[in-house]
């Protein structure tokens, strides 16, 4: 299995020694394997241009949601553990680059000077990185973006639910469980048009470019003022949602695994 080139395409986001290790791990792996599984026809495509591989050696097996079935077994007070005292836009990420945390902060900016009354909440990472803290101070967003830090499972569906709004504004990305998730839950999307992004949320969500900082912010803004775009987004969401099943992922790796071993 090869999930996707990231270690090529946002190769600094790793420690240097494993993007060394990995160049020619990966590069042995697709000689020597009888066949290739990876997650996305975007990673495929990658795969087979990088690698130097025929189309015919790799199979796509795309991925699902994080549950098929998502429920809220319980009521979570947002509000009191993630400091969440008004409605908000919510964004997964990490510090590495290719998540473009810091173009979604300069977006948000701009869309907070015209929607005073929104935050931002980044779900899964406490952030220690200088140029985001200058960045923040610099934007005055201080009281405006709260980083959650570690956030169990079970609190990932009530954050996503209570949100007016999921952003995935992401450079690269190897398929999106994210943007399912926030579809499974009721929320619009709006999504970056990078990678196998477009891929994964279909006509189900509206698409910027993650360069474009003004575009960004203006989809997002969009979303937000609109309750018409938004409904209509939730409902092509859930449609979309649909389409994807941990259930056909496994039996398509299995015929795969079952072809090879003939």
């Amino acid at each position: 299995s090869i999930l996707d080139m990231n270690y090529k395409r946002h190769g600094e986001s790793m420690n240097k020694s494993k993007r060394i290790l990995l160049g020619p791990m990966v590069k042995l792996m697709s000689i020597f394997a009888k066949h290739i599984l990876t997650i996305s026809n975007f990673s495929k495509d990658e795969i087979c241009k990088e690698l130097g591989v025929s189309s015919n050696k790799v199979t796509v097996t795309l991925l699902s949601g994080s549950s098929d079935a998502i429920k809220i077994s319980a009521k979570i007070d947002l509000e009191n553990l993630y400091n969440i005292d008004s409605d908000y836009i919510i964004a997964f990420g990490s510090t590495s680059s290719h998540k473009n945390i810091l173009g979604l902060i300069e977006a948000f900016a701009m869309l907070s000077n015209k929607i005073n009354d929104i935050k931002l909440i980044l779900v899964g990472f406490q952030h220690n990185n200088l140029e985001l803290n200058e960045l923040i101070l610099k934007l005055n967003l201080l009281n405006r973006v709260t980083f959650t830090g570690f956030v169990p499972d079970e609190h990932v569906l009530p954050l996503l639910v209570g949100s007016k709004l999921f952003v995935f504004p992401s450079f690269y990305e190897g398929f999106g469980i994210p943007l399912l998730d926030a579809q499974a839950a009721g929320v619009p999307v709006a999504c970056s048009t990078s990678a196998s992004l477009p891929e994964v949320g279909n006509l189900a969500a509206l698409y910027f470019d993650p360069n474009n900082i003004n575009q960004m912010a203006d989809v997002m803004k969009k979303i937000l003022t609109s309750d018409e775009l938004a409904k209509d987004l939730i409902a092509k969401g859930l449609t979309n949602r649909a389409k994807f099943s941990w259930n056909k992922t496994a039996f398509e790796t299995l015929e795969c695994y079952k072809l090879v071993s003939i």
